[in-house]
């Protein structure tokens, strides 16, 4: 572990194969995921604190890998939104643990007694990641299509898991991905390609109506002869 300017903290010999790493939003802890899917939580200054506890992987999943046979499945991404842009809900899961048959743990922090579980039928699931916001969750991975061939879509999901949209993306498979620093675009790194992708959210908005004259009695912004036209103002919340 060390500084961006490049100066050493400290090194430490780990007794198991490691995997993924992933920092605290507070950067007081560094999550160690090991290739046999335990993940354990260090401090800044390199002592092992605990072990994480992981719902997830004794989730009755026969019709898609049984997910108590350990040696079947793997955490293959790992995310931890830093609230840097907020939370919109204080009690949202802020930490994604994704495994390779397609389940996704969903925790509010290190130590969630009931974390989300998210089945997304994504097999093998590759990666996982919040937006900027932490409020959407992007899932790549494969699936068979209604044709019975192998597809390459990325879902996306709420801060609670509730599944939003599909986006089909063309050839053999997500290898990485990226959101844009506002959240309304992504990048996808498939096969020997960067594909960029629009997004497209369902904003919050509002409508109204224009307030009838005291005068006339004609509503704001409606000719004085004829029938009075609707006329308001719309509102929507937009950040970028």
């Amino acid at each position: 572990v060390g500084s961006v300017d490049g100066n050493r903290l400290w090194g430490k010999e780990l007794d198991f194969t490691l995997a993924l790493v992933e920092w605290s939003p507070d950067s007081k802890y560094i999550l160690f995921v090991a290739t046999d899917s335990k993940v354990y939580a260090y401090d800044a200054l390199g002592n092992r604190v605990k072990r994480l506890t992981l719902p997830v992987l004794d989730h009755p999943l026969a019709e898609h890998g049984n997910v108590g046979k350990k040696g079947g499945v793997s955490i293959v991404a790992i995310n931890w939104y830093d609230g840097a842009e907020g939370h919109s809900d204080k009690h949202a899961p802020t930490l994604a643990i994704a495994l390779s048959n397609g389940l996704v743990q969903l925790s509010r922090g290190s130590d969630d007694p009931e974390p989300v579980m998210v089945e997304t039928r994504l097999q093998p699931l590759t990666q996982c990641k919040w937006d900027t916001k932490g409020a959407t969750l992007a899932v790549a991975g494969g699936r068979k299509g209604s044709d019975g061939r192998d597809v390459t879509v990325v879902q996306f999901y709420d801060q609670h898991g509730a599944y939003l949209r599909t986006l089909k993306v063309p050839g053999g498979g997500i290898n990485a991905l990226s959101w844009e620093g506002g959240g309304l675009r992504i990048a996808l790194a498939v096969d020997a390609y960067i594909y960029f992708a629009n997004i497209r959210p369902d904003y919050k908005w509002g409508f109204m109506p224009g307030l009838p004259d005291k005068a006339s009695g004609q509503t704001a912004g409606s000719s004085l002869g004829g029938a009075a036209a609707s006329q308001g103002t719309l509102c929507y919340s937009f950040t970028r």
